[in-house]
């Protein structure tokens, strides 16, 4: 009996039974879990999103500064023309012209005949107040220069301040009669006296603001320069998407101008990039109307236009030659080509421009009669000096082969303001109770003419990889020395 009873078993206590977990504790872990995974993706893609754009920032940044510094480069190459012109007038480069005349006697009396080789009164070292300087239009550093350095192509174009209307002398260009010299209308420059390198750096004691008269015909000059520009660039095949307003535009740069002065902080004008900001001022009026768009099956680019036109004329790119001269190729003007913030206030008569001649030329009334006295004033500059046979023969000069007269031919060039007679020998005569033609000039150009450059402005057009950008440097030759005074950059 006592096998068949069995001995109860002690069981091990039993745990507790687990919590149970309410959904709700669930969702909010399953919740927080997909926000964590939310910001997580969120911060990955921007991140991915900032590289990329980091990235593309650092190279277009890399290509703005290759072109920045292939542009300066280019510019300052075209300065170094500049200093080699002034060193040729100087007398200070010799290099063939000394063998040429140890090899070849001249004539007693008969010294180098051209006014530009630098042998003033003072000789070849007098220094550069001693030398009389001319700059021309055809020299070596008024041609178009097309450069290629480090993949960047560019048009370089170096013109002269002298040969554009200041417009901080804007109001001083006017000139009126001697006997209202003594009048507050007498603008405050000489008439006189040509401007020497010294005059850069005095300051006006005592400025006199603008009259109305000198207003009035300051807005007359712009008007006439905007009207021949447009009439230019018209007969050049040059379309204008829409005409500007010569009148408006004319009042609201006079204006602009007149507001500047008044302000002692704000009277010296260094550039004349803010002309945009004015309504009346287009892109094209400013710059110049672009070409029209021509189809060529052979793949016509229209930006590289002036760049083929120039490879293919060679010896003097922006020109056409002929056997009795030159003829400027066509291009769009604009103001910036006969506008300029850098200048001593004077023109130089043998670079100034036709329109440049026109607006200045307030003594003809007539438009059309300054147009063609302008016009023939640039044809005779852009022509070879006859040479006079029996002046020749009188110095006992041998005569000149072909092949040495197409080596020596020269541009015609004025040394003086009567030289401005030689273009037409009907501009002198004339009653004498009637100005001449010769007088009316001499009345508005003959206290701005001067023949030498100071100031200078290199225009570099470049282009990379479908990217362009316009440089403007800004230079003045004083004395010996070339001095830099501004660098713009802005992608066109």
């Amino acid at each position: 009996m006592e096998d068949s009873q069995q001995t109860p078993r002690l069981s091990a206590p039993c745990a507790p039974p687990a919590a149970i977990r309410s959904p709700r504790e669930g969702g909010i872990a399953l919740f927080i879990v997909l926000v964590l995974v939310l910001v997580l993706t969120i911060v990955i893609f921007q991140l991915t999103f900032t590289t990329k754009i980091e990235e593309r920032v650092a190279r277009n940044r890399q290509g703005f500064l290759e072109m920045s510094y292939a542009l300066q480069a280019m510019a300052r190459s075209a300065l170094q023309q500049l200093e080699t012109d002034l060193m040729e007038d100087l007398g200070l480069i010799d290099d063939e012209t000394e063998e040429d005349e140890d090899s070849t006697q001249t004539p007693a009396g008969q010294g180098n005949q051209n006014p530009g080789n630098g042998q003033g009164p003072g000789g070849a070292n007098g220094g550069a107040e001693e030398t009389e300087r001319f700059d021309l239009r055809h020299e070596e550093w008024a041609h178009v220069i097309n450069e290629n350095l480090n993949g960047v192509s560019a048009v370089v174009r170096l013109i002269d301040g002298e040969g554009r209307i200041d417009l901080n002398f804007l109001f001083e260009y006017p000139q009126y009669p001697e006997e209202e010299s003594d009048d507050e209308t007498t603008p405050p420059d000489s008439a006189d006296q040509n401007p020497t390198d010294e005059d850069l750096e005095e300051e006006e004691e005592e400025w006199v603001p603008p009259t109305s008269e000198q207003i009035e015909d300051a807005e007359q000059i712009i008007s006439r320069l905007i009207q021949a520009i447009i009439a230019s660039n018209e007969e050049a095949g040059f379309v204008y998407a829409e005409i500007p307003d010569t009148d408006a535009a004319a009042s609201e740069i006079v204006n602009w101008v007149r507001q500047r002065v008044e302000e002692e902080s704000t009277r010296l004008i260094r550039s004349i990039e803010p002309l945009l900001r004015l309504e009346a001022v287009t892109h094209e009026l400013f710059f110049g109307p672009k070409p029209e768009e021509e189809e060529d099956e052979e793949g016509f680019d229209e930006d590289d236009l002036f760049t083929q036109m120039t490879e293919e004329l060679g010896e003097m790119p922006g020109f056409e030659q002929f056997d009795e001269g030159v003829e400027e190729v066509p291009r769009p003007l604009g103001l910036r080509d006969v506008l300029t913030a850098h200048s001593i206030g004077k023109l130089n008569l043998n670079t100034a421009r036709p329109e440049v001649y026109i607006a200045l030329m307030l003594a003809f009334d007539d438009f059309d009669e300054a147009t063609e006295i302008a016009q023939l004033i640039d044809e005779y500059l852009n022509s070879y000096e006859v040479a006079d046979e029996d002046e020749a023969e009188t110095a006992g000069t041998p005569a000149a082969t072909d092949a040495e007269e197409e080596d020596t031919q020269r541009f015609n060039q004025f040394s003086t303001f009567d030289d401005l007679g030689k273009v037409d020998e009907t501009w002198s005569e004339g009653d004498a109770t009637d100005e001449t033609i010769l007088d009316l000039l001499r009345t508005n150009l003959g206290p701005l003419g001067v023949f030498h450059s100071t100031f200078f402005s290199v225009y570099v057009d470049g282009e990379l990889d479908g990217r362009k950008m316009r440089g403007v440097m800004e230079a003045a030759r004083v004395e010996m020395d070339i001095i830099v005074l501004s660098w713009e950059e802005s992608d066109r």
